[in-house]
């Protein structure tokens, strides 16, 4: 993506990696091919001389694999990735901007399903796509209309059951579609403009809740809330945190109550960056959880030195619990993190056999629907009287 590129490192060398994408896949086409930018980080190509739609993937993977590998863009090492749709002629569309539009329906398919991947068009992506236009028309007023909700997942010490923290979780109250769960829309709410909006309104929330929930019970639980890769690349991130913990009233000594969830594929991107990121957050007393452990490469050097309060373990390793070699593998991760000295966490309990797994391997907290399931917040205050 090469907004956060712009974001972080200017639009110099922005248009310098724009350049050398295009440079990489012009030597990797034929005479016969054509390659245009469309506008902002969009390209389109067309093959010439006719192509199965085996030939179209094998090209459109390769696109991919080239494009994921790192670039030299003058002092830095910048790395993005694609997300490539296609559509034939005729098979797919007979006019030129039909063509277009299919590809394009296709290629917001490969990035709902993850990104840096090929998705051929399919005639089901219509219907689905005006489905998905009318919903992000929707989302522009969501936000506004008071539409949107947070809900708490508690966190509890596996070995007590006493609840140490909460997670924030997004909702969406549609006035037709009924509550919506984030998973059903946040791929179009974090694209662009929206997710902005949207991750600044979740922050000041959870800021107005700890206020209130302080004046209430005069006891608060940490909120730990999910940072996209757009907003962790801005260099303005601290001051904005402060700027709406001030517009509140909210003492800045409150902001220690505030965990952000933070990927470890995003920290693992730009290291130096990252370290630097998480310091000016950690002055700040917001503590910091690398999310999803174990979904992607670490460098064990690297998590030492990064300034983490906690490890999330990846759903996909709690999921696997009960084979032989994913429990191998997992008692493993829970030593390493237990050894550089962070909180380990467990996130998607959902069965006995997982949690008693995670108790005897010595995991410290988790979160599931076995724990205990989302809650209001107004729940919240019922929870702080009885841990205060």
């Amino acid at each position: 993506r090469f907004k956060p590129v712009n974001d972080e490192l200017g639009h110099e060398v922005g248009d310098k990696l724009l350049q050398s994408v295009a440079g990489r896949m012009r030597k990797s086409i034929r005479e016969v091919d054509l390659l245009s930018r469309i506008g902002g980080d969009e390209f389109v190509l067309m093959l010439g001389g006719g192509a199965s739609q085996e030939n179209v993937s094998l090209i459109a993977d390769k696109m991919v694999h080239l494009l994921c590998q790192p670039f030299k863009i003058d002092e830095h090492l910048v790395q993005i990735g694609a997300s490539i749709g296609s559509a034939r002629f005729p098979q797919d569309a007979e006019e030129g901007e039909d063509l277009v539009k299919h590809a394009d329906m296709a290629m917001y398919e490969a990035k709902a399903k993850g990104r840096n991947r090929h998705v051929p068009f399919s005639k089901d992506f219509e219907a689905y796509a005006s489905e998905r236009e009318q919903m992000a028309a929707e989302l522009r007023t969501a936000i506004a209309d008071e539409q949107m909700q947070l809900l708490f997942q508690p966190r509890l010490l596996l070995k007590t059951e006493r609840i140490v923290g909460v997670d924030a979780l997004l909702r969406w109250n549609h006035p037709e579609r009924g509550v919506l769960e984030a998973s059903q829309f946040i791929d179009l709410l974090m694209d662009g403009r929206l997710g902005e909006m949207a991750e600044h309104w979740i922050f000041k929330r959870v800021c107005q809740q700890l206020v209130a929930w302080g004046g209430q019970c005069g006891f608060v639980l940490p909120v730990t809330i999910n940072l996209s890769e757009q907003r962790f690349n801005q260099k303005e991130l601290v001051e904005q945190i402060v700027d709406v913990a001030n517009s509140i009233g909210m003492p800045v000594e409150m902001l220690g109550m505030i965990e952000f969830d933070i990927r470890e594929e995003l920290l693992m991107k730009r290291p130096e960056f990252a370290l630097e990121q998480l310091g000016k957050l950690q002055e700040l007393g917001i503590r910091i959880t690398l999310d999803n452990f174990g979904s992607g490469r670490s460098s064990i050097s690297w998590l030492q030195r990064f300034p983490l309060t906690g490890v999330k373990l990846d759903r996909r390793l709690i999921q696997e619990i009960g084979e032989q070699k994913a429990d191998e593998v997992l008692g493993a991760a829970l030593s390493l993190i237990q050894a550089l000295g962070y909180t380990t966490i467990a996130e998607g309990i959902e069965t006995q056999p997982q949690l008693d797994f995670l108790t005897t391997k010595g995991c410290d907290s988790g979160l599931g629907y076995l724990l205990r399931g989302p809650i209001t917040e107004k729940e919240i205050v019922s929870v702080l009287e009885e841990l205060a």
